[in-house]
Order: C-alpha cells, then sequence, then structure tokens
C-alpha cells in the first residue's frame, strides 16, 4: 500500500505509531498493549527475530 502523504511503500515510524493508536482507540485498548501484539505476531510469523 501507498502512502497517501509521501507516496512510500514502506511503512515510516511516525505512520505505524499514527495507524496503532488509531486502531487501539477503535478496538478500546491502550496503544502501548496493541503494539506490544503487533511485535509478537511479527516474531510469530518469523517477520523479526525475537529480541
Amino acid at each position: 500500500m501507498q502512502c497517501m502523504w509521501c507516496g512510500s511503500t514502506e511503512p515510516t515510524p511516525i505512520a505505524v505509531g499514527k495507524t496503532i493508536e488509531s486502531i487501539a482507540l477503535k478496538i478500546g485498548c491502550v496503544p502501548n498493549t496493541l503494539h506490544e501484539w503487533v511485535k509478537k505476531a511479527d516474531v510469530n510469523r518469523g517477520q523479526v527475530l525475537p529480541v
């Protein structure tokens, strides 16, 4: 998917943070919790190494 502001196809940290904040409000959790879930899902899918 392409960023509607800068045209980039790579997510920027700011865009990811804003997206997480937006989704967290919609599902009723705090952004930090959702961010942790996303990081765990990335590890489970093998996209990032566990730290």
